[in-house]
């Protein structure tokens, strides 16, 4: 084994344990809690009197009741919320589960909602405050919510759409009700998906055949840059490391970049060229 191999090699070792020390410190890898007995309850997402004060201005305390919090004004009740953890955790979204917050008033209609500690992109979590996409719900009443409509953002379909299942799926346990969640295919990124593995398929032959495919090595790099770069956001990033390691990866919804991962590590050790930087990365495409 050449010694450039060997520093490959020790160099993706030294990324993937300082990873693992990151997904350690928040007591959780691959999804699975750290020092936690088997007999111990599942632990909510948890929230302060800031993040009730966030939906209720006029609330000065609280009080956890089987599964409700019951909201207080000095010692009147104003209202009352639910924590979607961890009834709803199953439900991922770009990165991770979309915990929330849900409030109502002393009528049942929803007062707002808050979204709690969570993995997902920050730019797209963003993007869904900013476009008042946590308002849709505003004054709807309990038992209109599972049956409401309400548009994923786009640009950050997989957070919206795990939000909006999260809320539905969340109330429905409350209301007893029989919720049917957000399935509709989503035609759009079923087309990004295609474009994207077709770039993905025209990179591996570059990089086993460059010169027959020299001439459309231009044209592929300005699609990458177009598609993965700017219209999906389809990146290799230390962020979404982290986030695998900490959670798991959701293989079915994350095969394409597992794939690419997996060749960017494993071809350059063969080969001793790059695949990721060369052929795939937006960012070394732009340049």
């Amino acid at each position: 084994m050449s010694k450039t191999v060997v520093q490959k090699v020790y160099t993706v070792v030294i990324i993937i344990l300082l990873l693992g020390v990151l997904a350690m410190q928040r007591e959780q890898v691959f999804g699975y809690e750290l020092f936690v007995s088997k007999s111990d309850v599942k632990q909510t997402a948890t929230f302060t009197l800031d993040d009730i004060q966030d939906l209720y201005d006029d609330a000065t305390s609280y009080k956890v009741q089987q599964d409700s919090i019951l909201v207080f004004s000095n010692k009147t009740q104003i209202g009352w919320a639910n924590n979607t953890s961890p009834s709803s955790d199953s439900i991922v979204g770009f990165a991770s589960s979309v915990p929330l917050l849900v409030a109502f008033d002393m009528g049942d209609k929803l007062v707002g909602i808050k979204l709690l500690k969570n993995y997902e992109s920050p730019d797209f979590v963003e993007k869904i405050v900013k476009t008042g996409f946590m308002e849709s719900w505003d004054n709807l009443h309990i038992l209109d919510i599972g049956n409401s409509t309400v548009d994923a953002v786009s640009g950050a379909t997989l957070t919206s759409v795990a939000i909006i299942n999260t809320i539905k799926h969340s109330i429905g346990k409350v209301t007893n009700q029989a919720v049917f969640l957000d399935r509709k295919p989503d035609y759009l990124a079923l087309l990004k998906s295609a474009l994207a593995y077709l770039l993905f398929a025209l990179a591996l032959t570059q990089f086993f055949i460059p010169k027959k495919m020299k001439t459309i090595r231009t044209v592929h790099q300005l699609l990458v840059v177009i598609i993965l770069g700017f219209w999906s956001g389809t990146f290799l990033s230390l962020f979404s490391f982290n986030n695998w390691m900490l959670l798991g990866i959701d293989l079915p919804a994350k095969l394409f970049v597992f794939m690419v991962l997996v060749l960017s590590i494993i071809l350059p050790l063969i080969t001793n060229k790059s695949f990721y930087c060369s052929h795939l990365c937006p960012l070394g495409a732009s340049q």
